[in-house]
């Protein structure tokens, strides 16, 4: 074992297998990440979507829409209070 120098063999193949091993946690982090903000990114674009279609109705002026609305955002708002107050 000594001529050839197993031991020696060993921790070499070790040393580099731990570091194909975080090299692999590495790429695997990286990849997670990329997906979080593909995702957060769709949601951004989603919700300024949905901002400018709030907005573009409203600013017809029809007294139901705006009626509707601000009826809409109290009883959200109403909902949100009573919830955590649960809490």
């Amino acid at each position: 074992m000594e001529v050839n120098d197993v031991e020696s063999a060993v921790a070499d193949v070790s040393a580099k297998l731990d570091i194909l091993a975080a090299h692999q946690q590495e790429l695997e982090r990286a990849r997670s990440e990329t997906v979080i903000n593909l995702i957060t990114l769709f949601g951004i674009v989603s919700i300024l979507a949905s901002v400018l279609s709030i907005v573009q109705i409203l600013s017809d002026g029809n007294m139901l829409i705006w009626a509707s609305t601000i009826l809409t955002t109290g009883l959200l708002a109403l909902a949100t209070a009573f919830a955590l107050r649960r809490r």
